[in-house]
């Protein structure tokens, strides 16, 4: 960078010292250096103004608002004396580069060429008149012409700079594909720099107070947003673990107070508890007639075991029960068996 800049001083000095002896290469030189010494000029002058300007005091001690973002001293470097200099400095770089070009080339694009210059430079001439005359006023006959032909500053705006946009572009095209395109690269870099970049980055700067508020409200908002998740997630989960607790505790209940029963039928007399009832592969329960008396028995595929009398079963004097559900077996499941 620093090598860059030495560089540019020998060449701007050596085209000071042989302006006389070849003006538009030394012009053609000039010009983009004196536009980005000026832009730098001012972003200086415009950075060290701002803490006088008020709005710092604004930023650093007011809450955090819309208002808090400024368009600070940037004017100083669009709208300032230094940028009337850097407009004629580009004014005559335009002028300078095209007479470059129009002396060094028998392109069939030279009359273009011409139109678009000529139309460009107007057009950049009017502008800047009108921006003059809606700031300091002037005759009032050319005041009604603009206002009459574009009604109001921001309907010329948009038609004028859109055409000056447009024939800068066809300017550039056509010298840059030329054998000058050289020429062009140093005075798009200093229009960058002088119109774009160094306004854009004294823009950043004084908002700099303004942009870390913001970025610590949305660094605290997104924290109490990601903690309320938490919370709730976990209130949740809680929930959730406290309801599947809350059933396991009740089955477990349940299943005790089935396995208490179970245990105490056990030791009462006339009590059978009976697993798998009426399941494949376990015990089938059957009313039946044996040796001439009627039974209740239990049978498998190889077993029949007489479990009481019918008439003990039905006068409540003996009691079945399914060990799995813990419920009595009813009279009318069970069935007759006649074989």
């Amino acid at each position: 960078m620093i090598e860059k800049i030495k560089s540019k001083y020998r060449e701007s000095k050596y085209s000071v010292e042989h302006i006389k002896e070849d003006p538009v290469d030394s012009l053609i030189q000039l010009m983009p250096v004196g536009m980005c010494l000026f832009t730098f000029i001012s972003f200086v002058l415009g950075l060290l103004a701002f803490p006088f300007s008020g709005k710092l005091d604004g930023q650093l001690t007011g809450s955090f608002s819309n208002d808090m973002f400024t368009l600070g001293t940037v004017g100083m470097i669009n709208h300032s004396f230094f940028r009337s200099i850097v407009n004629v400095f580009l004014i005559v770089d335009v002028v300078v580069i095209a007479l470059k070009y129009y002396k060094g080339t028998n392109s069939k694009m030279k009359i273009v060429f011409v139109i678009d210059t000529v139309i460009l430079l107007a057009l950049f001439f009017f502008y800047l008149l009108t921006e003059f005359i809606s700031k300091h006023g002037g005759p009032v006959f050319l005041v009604m012409f603009v206002y009459n032909l574009f009604y109001s500053i921001n309907n010329f705006d948009v038609k004028v700079l859109g055409t000056i946009i447009v024939t800068a572009v066809i300017f550039t095209v056509i010298v840059y594909k030329s054998n000058y395109q050289y020429i062009m690269k140093d005075t798009i870099k200093a229009f960058l720099l002088s119109y774009i970049i160094l306004p854009i980055i004294l823009l950043i700067l004084e908002n700099l107070v303004a942009l870390v508020k913001f970025a610590f409200f949305i660094v605290i908002f997104g924290g109490i947003l990601i903690v309320m998740g938490w919370v709730f997630v976990g209130a949740g989960a809680s929930a959730v673990s406290g309801g599947t607790s809350s059933n396991n505790m009740t089955k477990t209940n349940t299943t005790n107070k089935k396995e208490n029963k179970v245990e105490n039928r056990k030791k009462e007399e006339n009590v059978s508890t009976i697993s798998y009832v009426n399941e494949m592969g376990g015990w089938y329960l059957y009313r039946k007639v044996i040796d001439g008396k009627s039974y209740i028995i239990r049978e498998s595929i190889t077993h029949t075991i007489k479990v009481c009398l019918l008439e003990d079963y039905l006068n409540g004097k003996y009691h079945i029960y399914n060990e799995k559900t813990g419920k009595e077996v009813k009279p009318n499941e069970i069935p007759w068996k006649h074989k």
